[in-house]
């Protein structure tokens, strides 16, 4: 089987498996700081780009150090989420719609809102 070594912890791991040490950062306390978010964020956003977990994980928890939803084509551009965190400035949802075009420009989009009832 192929293998590849983390870039981050330096463990050979076969490809198919996560490294059991950003799993450990994945699964643990978001922290409260912004500034540690922030570097967290760097951690899996700058370079190297290689991903050790899964890709869910890994959106599941940019979304807790952004604290709010993301959309996995951001991840192309960290260096928004980045930014963003940085200046403390959430951006909203037409921007996210404009990053999806800049991906896409030619496809159709019908954004949905659903609307939850708690009741």
């Amino acid at each position: 089987m192929e293998k590849y070594i983390c870039p981050r912890h330096d463990i050979e791991l076969l490809k198919k498996d996560a490294c059991p040490k950003c799993l450990e950062i994945i699964n643990s306390v978001v922290p409260d700081a912004q500034a540690d978010r922030l570097e967290e964020l760097k951690f899996w956003c700058e370079e190297p780009r290689i991903l050790t977990v899964n890709i869910g994980n890994l959106l599941e928890r940019v979304e807790k150090l952004m604290g709010r939803p993301v959309w996995d084509l951001e991840l192309a551009h960290p260096e928004d989420l980045i930014h963003e965190l940085e200046t403390n400035q959430k951006i909203n949802f037409d921007r996210v719609l404009d990053k999806i075009k800049d991906f896409a420009p030619n496809a159709t989009m019908i954004p949905l809102i659903v609307e939850e009832n708690n009741e």
